[in-house]
């Protein structure tokens, strides 16, 4: 059996559970992408040599895989530039929309409000811990401290995404499904 410690870890399991779940729910049965498969045996290889972590980190680290998967298949969200006018971002001035796909200066969202009457307001730290999420390795992931409203506002804008662009919804948010660990 590959991978036996996550078999030995109800922790573990969970977290390659929700995994193999994810990848379940948005590809089509037996279609074969390298890419995928690498960042599979890259979270599986992780997991397996993961310490015991809390249920805020665990949720985390599950985040971290999904947003890496949701840019495998398609939906990677742009987090530097201007959905609009490809503008660089700048700190404050922007706003986030889950179903076109990121950010958008505030110029470019109050220029167009019918267009943009959905997107919301994200604070900076949120979105430098998404691309901190998305760039970074798994093992990485361990390092950032995770502040009570600024890790609730990363989920939130992660499920957001997750509605938005993944072929079926999952049942349980990332952060539910880690409730048990």
């Amino acid at each position: 059996r590959l991978f036996p410690k996550i078999y030995e870890n109800l922790s573990k399991t969970i977290l390659a559970q929700n995994a193999r779940s994810l990848i379940d729910l948005g590809t089509r049965t037996h279609e074969a992408d390298e890419r995928i498969y690498k960042l599979l045996l890259s979270w599986l290889s992780f997991i397996e040599s993961l310490p015991d972590v809390s249920v805020e980190r665990a949720g985390f680290l599950l985040a971290s895989f999904t947003l890496k998967f949701l840019s495998l298949i398609g939906f990677e969200p742009e987090l530097t530039h201007c959905l609009v006018c490809r503008s660089q971002i700048i700190e404050g001035e922007y706003r986030w929309h889950a179903l076109k796909g990121g950010v958008a200066c505030l110029a470019c969202t109050q220029n167009d409000p019918e267009q943009w009457f959905s997107a919301s307001i994200i604070q900076d730290p949120v979105v430098k811990l998404l691309r901190f999420s998305l760039q970074e390795d798994f093992k990485e992931q361990l390092r950032p401290h995770l502040k009570g409203d600024i890790h609730i506002a990363f989920h939130e804008a992660l499920e957001s995404l997750v509605v938005a662009h993944f072929p079926v919804i999952p049942a349980v948010s990332m952060r539910e499904s880690c409730q048990y660990i």
